[in-house]
């Protein structure tokens, strides 16, 4: 009697562990296989894309972008000077911020004093710069209008997120320090 209990035990408890073993086998496979972490964006891609957009709401933010037609128009990389000119039409057009997104802590052409004296002078204009490749804003752009544009893009080689502050910054270094 005391043998066949013994076996009965084991059985048992083997039986009673099992599932647990399972799952903590299929979650180890799912991390180390990277498989979970791609489940959770597609999920977290298709609840995005599911939420209702609220309703009667405006945007008041326009995108202006450098296409391919425009590089071969002026160049790339674009002139400082045609770049100052820009501004000075966004700004005298009533733009409230100028978010200007491009890398330019060298200046290019023979007019770069233009730029830089936008970046200094026009309250409206924030330079980028970026932490992670040690890239400065416009020479001369106060720290209040200098925003970092590093990215954090997942595996899958999308942007589904931003960062709000750079470790290892003062606190005045956020994404979008401006209050507009």
């Amino acid at each position: 009697m005391g043998r066949s209990s013994r076996p009965n035990r084991l059985s048992r408890a083997l039986l009673l562990t099992a599932p647990y073993g399972a799952a903590a086998l299929l979650v180890a496979a799912l991390r180390f296989t990277g498989i979970g972490e791609s489940l959770n964006l597609l999920l977290y891609d298709l609840i995005t894309y599911l939420r209702p957009a609220p309703a009667g709401t405006t945007t008041p933010i326009t995108l202006i972008g450098i296409s391919e037609g425009d590089i071969s128009r002026f160049g790339w990389p674009i002139d400082d000077q045609l770049l100052c000119r820009a501004i000075d039409t966004l700004s005298a057009d009533g733009a409230r911020a100028i978010g200007f997104d491009l890398y330019r802590n060298k200046g290019v052409g023979p007019q770069q004093e233009c730029l830089r004296r936008q970046a200094r002078s026009n309250p409206r204009l924030v330079s980028i710069f970026n932490v992670a490749e040690s890239i400065g804003p416009i020479p001369g752009t106060p720290s209040d209008r200098q925003a970092f544009n590093d990215l954090v893009v997942d595996a899958d080689g999308v942007v589904r997120r931003d960062l709000l502050h750079v470790a290892g910054q003062d606190a005045a270094t956020v994404a979008l320090p401006c209050g507009w």
